[in-house]
């Protein structure tokens, strides 16, 4: 039995019984998300939505700092689910900072403006994610577990970069090749993949949604 342990919330989850049965649910019916890119740089006229906190899959640390575009929270969801559906004892994702409810600046952060951005934890060995985060050691990363949602975020066709420091990118390449279909989730020099090495990111990643620049959008659908 894996026992998984909630650090922010002081819990503690076993992978059988009640918290199996809840995962199993919340799993039951996973299918990729869907729709349009949403427009770079925009806020949409619907506004941003916040996500929900649902405390099995993934855990909200601060419900007023979590606003996104759509496709960012589904997509972020569809991966949670997907990543408990393998490995049904891994603790909850741990969301961190999207944007604010009306988007604009978010200091520290240089991005997080329109709802396209993300920070959410990793896995460590054993199944747990920490809060407050702190760095990962490169031999304490859940490599399957981490591995896993990158890829389901990248099989989504709908995240653009994910950033990480690259010594854990590097223990991630250790364990064989790193993609998922055609998308090269580590890049080279000359062709980027989908994670890409960023100082100050070795206690979480950072997901960004693909958009469209509004040169290639008609008036009408803006």
């Amino acid at each position: 039995m894996r026992t998984v342990m909630l650090w922010c919330c002081a819990q503690t989850w076993a992978a059988t019984g009640p918290y199996e049965h809840a995962v199993a649910d919340r799993v039951s019916a996973l299918t990729p998300p869907r729709g349009s890119a949403p427009i770079c740089d925009q806020i949409p006229q619907a506004g941003l939505a916040s996500m929900p906190d649902d405390g099995v899959l993934w855990t909200v640390i601060d419900a007023g700092r979590t606003y996104a575009q759509d496709v960012l929270l589904d997509t972020i969801a569809y991966a949670a689910r997907a990543t408990h559906r393998a490995l049904p004892g891994l603790a909850p994702l741990v969301v961190g900072d999207m944007s604010r409810p009306k988007g604009g600046p978010f200091p520290p952060h240089s991005r997080h403006r329109f709802g396209l951005d993300a920070d959410v934890g990793l896995w460590w060995v054993g199944g747990h994610q920490p809060w407050p985060w702190r760095p990962v050691p490169v031999d304490q990363l859940d490599r399957e577990a981490t591995l896993r949602f990158v890829r389901h975020l990248g099989e989504s066709g709908r995240i653009e970069r994910i950033l990480l420091d690259a010594s854990l990118i590097r223990a991630l390449e250790a364990g064989g090749p790193v993609g998922v279909g055609s998308v090269r989730l580590v890049g080279t020099a000359d062709s980027p993949g989908l994670l890409q090495p960023a100082a100050g990111h070795r206690d979480h990643l950072h997901v960004t949604a693909r958009c469209l620049s509004p040169n290639t959008v008609p008036a009408q659908s803006r």
